[in-house]
């Protein structure tokens, strides 16, 4: 578990603005880091998966948001998340004030991943005008 997983795991448990789901919550995020770190998610049966009480409730698909609104508030503190987690790694960031031109460049190179493997690679891009 990533050390930004495992803060928010305790922020859902100590903060007490996640209450009354917080436990829950942190129960169904271990849960879900278990499963993904442990390769058993079976992708061939949906896109995502249902976490309920810390346990695998099921496979499905991908949902409205007013479908997720549901889940929630049949089963509070569920965790209805995707089989295979993508992320976007940042490798570098460079920004430099061109105060003669007035203008601001930016230079960002990052990586898409899908299931541990760089699907989509990104930069170096440059970016004039952001600041008018």
């Amino acid at each position: 578990m990533k050390l930004g997983e495992r803060r928010e795991v305790l922020d859902y448990i100590i903060d007490p603005k996640w209450e009354p789901t917080g436990e829950e919550l942190a129960r169904n995020t271990i849960e879900y880091r278990r499963l993904l770190e442990s390769g058993t998610l079976d992708a061939s049966q949906g896109s995502h998966i249902l976490i309920i009480n810390g346990k695998l409730d099921s496979y499905g698909n991908k949902i409205s948001p007013e479908d997720d609104e549901k889940l929630e508030k049949k089963y509070p503190g569920c965790l209805y998340a995707p089989v295979v987690e993508r992320t976007a790694l940042i490798r570098k960031f460079l920004a430099m004030d061109d105060q003669t031109r007035k203008e601001w460049q930016v230079c960002i190179i990052y990586n898409l991943i899908d299931d541990n493997k760089v699907i989509v690679r990104y930069g170096p891009k440059l970016y004039d005008d952001i600041c008018q």
